[in-house]
């Protein structure tokens, strides 16, 4: 499996009935925002990360993911 080594999603897992609650990955990305936005591994999280640029890097909306 691959776990989201920002939010600690893992595909395969966390998106599956039966092996977890089974949220697509938009639930899950909005409640770790949510909560903090605390890294799953922090020892991988860039020193001067920040959510607003990497929404503006990937090219959506704040809308497109939930946020207003």
């Amino acid at each position: 499996y691959d776990v989201c080594s920002c939010c600690g999603f893992e595909f395969g897992n966390d998106d599956e009935p039966g092996t977890a609650d089974g949220v697509t990955f938009k639930e899950f990305l909005l409640d770790w925002i949510k909560g903090g936005q605390v890294w799953f591994d922090k020892n991988k999280k860039p020193p001067q990360w920040s959510l607003g640029k990497q929404i503006e890097n990937i090219k959506v909306a704040p809308s497109d993911i939930g946020l207003e």
